[in-house]
């Protein structure tokens, strides 16, 4: 379903092994090609955490566009727009490039989960801090926004860092 962001045709949503649905490629898609473009409404901090009292999934879905500041859905109970799906990685084959639009990292075959590393568009453990399902062989275990003060992190990410994020990094 589609509410305020686009999804490439070439996807769609399945059954993840990762983390219930997830965003599936239904046709090859080629590196550097734009996968999804996230759009919505901007909410502060304090209003997803007041929010997602009556709105479980809108502390889930928004991410992190600056500090204390999350793009989410227009209407805090629209449903999870289909673009909201893709799940994390450690090891993704999709990145940011920006502030809202997802672009493959390499090609994707037909059948594969796309997924991007949550930490390079959020920075706090108030939106993140959960165990990764990932199973990569570059998991990091633990998902906690604090990646970004890693310069490993930072140069096997360099290209697929959130605008927001790399503030951060330019002002340490």
């Amino acid at each position: 379903m589609r509410i305020h962001s686009h999804l490439s045709s070439k996807c769609h949503i399945a059954e993840s092994m990762i983390c219930d649905r997830g965003v599936f490629a239904k046709e090859k898609i080629i590196m550097g090609e734009t996968i999804a473009i996230w759009g919505g409404k901007i909410y502060s901090a304090e209003e997803i955490d007041s929010l997602s009292k009556k709105y479980p999934s809108i502390s889930t879905h928004p991410f992190g566009v600056f500090d204390g500041f999350y793009m989410g859905p227009v209407k805090p109970d629209d449903p999870p727009d289909d673009a909201e799906f893709f799940n994390h990685s450690c090891l993704p084959n999709a990145g940011i490039k920006g502030q809202i639009v997802l672009i493959a990292r390499r090609d994707i075959p037909a059948g594969e989960e796309i997924c991007f590393d949550y930490e390079t568009t959020e920075n706090t453990s108030n939106a993140l801090g959960f165990k990764c399902n990932c199973k990569s062989n570059k998991c990091r275990e633990m998902i906690n926004g604090d990646a970004w003060l890693d310069p490993n992190f930072i140069r096997a990410n360099k290209e697929y860092l959130s605008w927001y994020i790399l503030c951060k990094v330019n002002n340490l």
